[in-house]
């Protein structure tokens, strides 16, 4: 048997379940008995790398030719202030507290957590599993409160701009901002605490980034990974090249979307929730449909047919990178349906991505 082989049968031992239930609940496999580079398949992988690559190399080029791409515009209009990184020396302020709060609200809920986690992972009473699954109880627990805190303030900062789509519940539409044409669209007026919106925005991608660099790593890993460094690189630079109009909408639009996600991530680890997981889960996917698979590939498409200049590598990284995430969406969509026409089929419910408990081969 090849090596190539050997892999492929190990990642297929890895994904299968235990043969008995708990309950309605299918009891997993936790253990990794292959190398931590592997997470979904070594083809997957290996595209995750690829693209992992493409963000890096173009972020490192974005980030020493900041000056030089953006001189044509301070030229032309040397009144106006194009953003300079230490206008992003908030995001690096707000990390140490939101970091901290996140430790002291662990503190205090990660008792109740483990209490309440569900019996498939109690069962063994592996403190491993059951310490990692009660970290991811409390991270989702507060990055609820953070998304529903950051969406308001969001549409407090947004809701009347003229390129706010009615879509995002706001009062115009997305394509007048490239009406004025370039470089003229990159001279707008911020409104009040926009700034500090868009620094809270960077924070949390920093955040939640350190959160999957510091919890027991998944199977989803390099997606994540993928999904942070381009989310996290179009913040930046679309702040810094003056781009910020664009980001702010994206950025909105992710968050919008994604309030009723940790609600869902929350009740599939407690036990006595498959109800709720069910209905919290509809919800959410029709959420993330409408935010994530209409909304935003008609901002990628008007983006595309406004930019009408000739581009620069600030405009291909920008749609690249918001291609990258679009496919990550798509992704994501059908998994979660996937999921879900399980449990109306078998009445079972399981979690998209594992925990892979790093233990000695038996």
């Amino acid at each position: 048997m090849s090596e190539k082989q050997e892999i492929l049968d190990i990642l297929r031992e890895e994904d299968k379940t235990i043969d008995y239930n708990i309950g309605n609940k299918t009891k997993m496999e936790f253990t990794s008995k292959t190398h931590y580079l592997i997470f979904q398949n070594i083809y997957v992988d290996i595209l995750c790398y690829c693209l992992i690559t493409i963000v890096i190399l173009g972020s490192a080029y974005l980030t020493l030719n900041v000056d030089e791409q953006t001189r044509e515009i301070r030229i032309i209009n040397p009144t106006y202030k194009i953003p300079s990184w230490s206008d992003l020396l908030p995001s690096l302020y707000f990390l140490i507290p939101s970091y901290l709060l996140n430790l002291v609200f662990r503190r205090l809920v990660i008792k109740w957590a483990e209490r309440n986690l569900d019996t498939v992972y109690t069962q063994d009473n592996d403190q491993d599993i059951i310490k990692s699954y009660s970290k991811k109880v409390c991270s989702n627990i507060f990055k609820f409160f953070f998304y529903l805190f950051n969406t308001v303030v969001g549409y407090y900062v947004l809701k009347d701009l003229p390129f706010m789509p009615k879509m995002l519940l706001g009062g115009g539409s997305f394509d007048v901002l490239f009406k004025p044409g370039y470089p003229q669209l990159l001279y707008w007026d911020k409104p009040h605490l926009f700034d500090i919106y868009y620094n809270l925005n960077i924070t949390f991608s920093i955040f939640d980034l350190i959160i999957l660099l510091t919890n027991s790593l998944q199977s989803d890993f390099l997606i994540m990974i993928l999904h942070h460094f381009a989310s996290i690189s179009l913040q930046i630079f679309s702040y810094l090249y003056g781009y910020s109009n664009v980001g702010c909408i994206i950025c909105f639009l992710h968050y919008y979307g994604d309030i009723y996600s940790y609600i869902v991530r929350t009740f599939i680890y407690l036990k006595g929730q498959e109800k709720n997981v069910f209905y919290s889960t509809v919800v959410f996917l029709l959420m993330f449909f409408y935010t994530r698979i209409i909304v935003f590939p008609s901002i990628i498409y008007d983006i595309l047919v406004g930019l009408t200049h000739e581009w620069n590598f600030i405009e291909y990284s920008m749609v690249t990178f918001l291609c990258f995430l679009l496919c990550l969406h798509v992704l994501w969509t059908t998994l979660i349906t996937k999921k879900l026409v399980k449990y109306c089929m078998t009445g079972q419910i399981e979690e998209i991505y594992k925990v892979k408990i790093n233990k000695k081969h038996i």
